[in-house]
């Protein structure tokens, strides 16, 4: 239900963090159903929106960041997704 109060969020600013929940959530959703590629270009967005909005080291970035990386491993993308793993550990670790 979360999901569909997200959709057409993008009026209230593609960066809005209410915008960059329902990418990400609809992100892991695709990664869910494998359909990889459209996940990866949703995640890549809600990273890049939340280290510009929340900042590096904040939970939903690295929650982002972590799918991010999921989704790259199942595409075997290991190098990128190796990092983008390591940041979202090193960064829960803090």
């Amino acid at each position: 239900m979360r999901m569909l109060r997200n959709i057409g969020r993008e009026k209230v600013g593609k960066d809005h963090t209410e915008t960059l929940d329902g990418r990400h959530l609809l992100g892991r959703r695709l990664c869910m159903q494998k359909k990889y590629s459209e996940a990866e270009e949703l995640l890549r967005q809600a990273v890049r929106g939340r280290e510009k909005e929340l900042g590096n080291d904040h939970a939903d970035t690295l929650n982002s960041k972590y799918w991010l990386g999921c989704t790259l491993c199942m595409q075997e993308k290991c190098s990128e997704a190796e990092e983008l793993l390591r940041q979202a550990v090193h960064g829960q670790e803090k």
